[in-house]
């Protein structure tokens, strides 16, 4: 029954001029989507390399801030050795990988 109703409202459709309205307009919206979709993964793009940039910056100053305190043990022991701040800044790449499939 609901296949007999579907392709009546579709003959009824396809006789008014609304129809190419319709098929316009939702062309129109898909473009548009296709468009805001292009530019919102290019601000996330962005978004991740500079994030990425500040990590390994941010990475290589801890190293070298560990190497120092290796040279001289006496010294203030370097942020590395706290298991929060690893965990705050050494691991946050990890909230803006790119998505991948499940399996």
């Amino acid at each position: 029954m609901f296949a007999i109703l579907f392709r009546q409202e579709l003959r009824m459709l396809r006789l008014s001029p609304a129809w190419w309205g319709m098929l316009g307009l939702l062309g129109v919206m898909l473009l548009l989507a296709a468009w805001n979709g292009a530019g919102r993964l290019q601000a996330v793009r962005g978004d991740a390399e500079r994030l990425n940039l500040d990590e390994r910056t941010l990475q290589s100053a801890m190293r070298a801030a560990a190497v120092r305190f290796a040279a001289t043990p006496g010294a203030e022991p370097p942020t590395v050795t706290s298991p929060g701040n690893v965990g705050l800044a050494l691991l946050g790449h990890y909230a803006v990988m790119p998505p991948a499939t499940l399996a």
